[in-house]
């Protein structure tokens, strides 16, 4: 009967389904394989795409170098980020609860290299800022407010005409 339950008992065995509802494959003994992709209890191989139409949940998505797994990425090499929009930020970072210490964004880069470079447009920053080390400004330095500078280190200014106020 098409509904009744299919018993197979050779080593190995293939099945056409060729019906316009479901097939259900169920091995006691073993892994299943179709279409080259095997499953093994939970383990799915030898697929080489899959697309998900909802939530993939559970255990570690990874490639063999990153890894995500709750909602942390680690071994990221780059990431190159296109939103497209002329108005909306590439990257926001939002911490959900109040920071009591610590850096909420830090990036490692090498003595003596830029770790942070904005190619083209403006860098703004709103709120306290500490710049420990030399600052440079190829242009212009322009500063909204005070700016306040190590009692201990020289200030060295090299245009034409300059202003000092010092208080």
């Amino acid at each position: 009967a098409a509904s009744a339950a299919q018993i197979i008992s050779h080593a190995t065995a293939t099945i056409t389904h060729s019906g316009g509802t479901s097939l259900t494959v169920i091995s006691t003994r073993g892994k299943v394989v179709i279409e080259s992709v095997s499953f093994d209890g939970g383990a799915i191989t030898g697929a080489s795409a899959f697309t998900a139409s909802g939530t993939i949940t559970g255990g570690t998505l990874t490639d063999g170098t990153a890894s995500l797994n709750s909602g942390a990425f680690t071994g990221l090499k780059s990431l190159a980020i296109n939103p497209a929009s002329a108005t909306t930020g590439a990257i926001v970072v939002t911490n959900g609860v109040a920071q009591t210490g610590g850096d909420l964004v830090k990036i490692t880069g090498a003595a003596g290299k830029s770790a942070l470079k904005v190619a083209t447009g403006n860098f703004a920053v709103a709120g306290t800022s500490t710049l420990t080390g030399a600052v440079a400004a190829g242009a212009a330095l322009s500063v909204a407010g005070s700016a306040t500078f190590a009692a201990s280190a020289a200030q060295i200014i090299s245009h034409a005409t300059a202003t000092i106020t010092h208080s």
